[in-house]
């Protein structure tokens, strides 16, 4: 039985808009030798996952993890801390893919974190000025 936030975080083939939106993201999937630590990271609002309906099996946003380590990116998890990820998974996924002005360039925060070009004091920095203290 999925609790309350697992439930938050499926994907329900009727929303066009949630399909929409995962599709700014490689997702990869859990793998079974790392299902328990995940599913702890996203718990806590470490990490973003979501359940397809369609395979009942949880998948990742890629950049959330350091492409050459396969560790979650310090700068990611301290941002879905602090967007509340585990509360509204949806709304942090929302904000990582979209374009932002307060960022050089008008890129996302996620093409940002994939240039290498955002760390831990600076998305806490972003995430401040954008919402005003969270």
């Amino acid at each position: 039985m999925m609790d309350d936030r697992q439930a938050t975080s499926e994907v329900p083939e009727a929303d066009d808009w949630k399909i929409d939106l995962l599709s700014h993201f490689d997702l990869i999937e859990s793998s079974p030798d790392l299902a328990d630590e995940l599913t702890a990271f996203r718990e806590e609002g470490v990490l973003i996952g979501v359940c397809r309906r369609s395979d009942g099996k949880w998948h990742y946003p890629a950049f959330q993890f350091n492409s050459e380590t396969g560790a979650v990116r310090p700068e990611v998890a301290k941002a879905n801390l602090l967007m509340s990820a585990r509360d509204d998974p949806w709304g942090t996924l929302g904000w990582w893919a979209t374009p932002n002005s307060f960022i050089r360039g008008d890129l996302s925060p996620m093409k940002l974190v994939l240039s290498g070009d955002l760390n831990e004091d600076e998305v806490e920095e972003l995430i401040n000025i954008q919402f005003g203290g969270y």
